[in-house]
């Protein structure tokens, strides 16, 4: 296997990264060689937040519209979570890294197209040595059957190839944290430097409670990191704010206040895995569920939803919200 080599350039005990120092975590390779995890590190900073960002196509389209959904999502997160390496994701990227964004986990929606492949590799050779990066081959696609392991290892090796000799970054997949535990899936286990895993109480239980919702998704991370044997990053977790549950057992409408009381009881829990909040905007494109475009801590017109004031403002700045927070 080829060399993985570092987001950026390690000089000392700390890196900067997006302009706050971090202290880099250290694991060894094949000969004792230690070697950065800049990602991982950003990860175990407990000033970092990291946001789901899924825009609707036309802000995509819209450098202006893209820029103020940024600079608001900027205001309580420092890190963005994005779907698929299509045209447009390079501009996003580096519009982040203007507004003072320090990570970017990127994903390979389709680990056999090369396109994404080819625009992955783009952005990690133009933006790896500012922001610490790590890259997902694939999401739910083992699980939705839209690609195989062989294929992500693939994938992975051709990423590797591409990015040498330039700054790299690590990877992993992402798939629902159950699969994680079954018996045969021991590659899936030991794919990539971390695991990355999406918890959803709306799919998996019959809970109601927020809090209790909270409690769960922290023993369900815990778990898989047991199995796994590695830290982790839970990629996608919270309640929608409207809809109703898909599960047949439950008759549940949801609410802003439940999404709120998800992410307030999630700050008061004791013990936290690294998290990425699902997610940060609304998105009416998506319409599959009639809970799929509700999961925003903000509104299409950015206005914030009660979720919103769970999340501080980052630097404990005290100044009151750019918008007020709906009752």
């Amino acid at each position: 296997m080829r060399r993985l080599l570092v987001v950026g350039v390690v000089v000392s005990a700390m890196v900067v990264v997006g302009g706050v120092a971090v202290r880099p975590l250290l694991r060894k390779k094949e000969g004792g060689v230690p070697v950065a995890t800049v990602f991982r590190a950003y990860l175990a900073d407990p000033q970092a937040r990291m946001v789901a960002y899924s825009p609707e196509p036309s802000v995509l389209d819209d450098p202006k519209a893209l820029r103020l959904q940024l600079e608001m999502l900027r205001e309580r997160f420092d890190g963005l979570s994005l779907y698929g390496c299509t045209p447009q994701t390079p501009a996003l990227v580096a519009m982040a890294r203007t507004l003072g964004y320090r990570a970017v986990l990127l994903t390979v929606w389709n680990p056999q197209s090369e396109s994404e492949l080819a625009t992955a590799s783009s952005i990690v050779r133009d933006e790896s040595t500012h922001l610490a990066m790590a890259i997902s081959i694939g999401n739910e696609g083992l699980m939705q059957k839209r690609y195989t392991l062989e294929a992500m290892q693939a994938a992975r090796k051709e990423l590797l190839e591409r990015n040498t000799g330039a700054s790299s970054v690590e990877m992993t997949t992402t798939e629902p944290w159950w699969l994680y535990l079954k018996p045969e899936s021991r590659e899936l286990r030991e794919f990539g430097e971390f695991p990355s895993v999406n918890i959803h109480v709306v799919w998996d239980t019959d809970i109601v409670d927020p809090a209790l919702a909270a409690i769960w998704t922290r023993d369900r991370a815990e778990e898989v990191q047991r199995a796994v044997g590695r830290p982790l990053l839970v990629r996608e977790a919270g309640l929608p704010g409207g809809g109703t549950s898909p599960r047949e057992s439950v008759s549940l409408q949801f609410t802003r206040a439940m999404q709120a009381g998800f992410w307030r009881s999630w700050f008061a829990l004791q013990r936290r895995p690294p998290l990425v909040a699902f997610e940060g905007v609304d998105n009416a494109g998506k319409h599959w569920r009639d809970f799929e475009g509700s999961w925003g801590l903000l509104d299409g017109s950015l206005q914030p939803w009660p979720a919103w004031a769970a999340f501080s403002r980052l630097g404990g700045d005290a100044k009151p919200d750019r918008m007020p927070t709906r009752p």
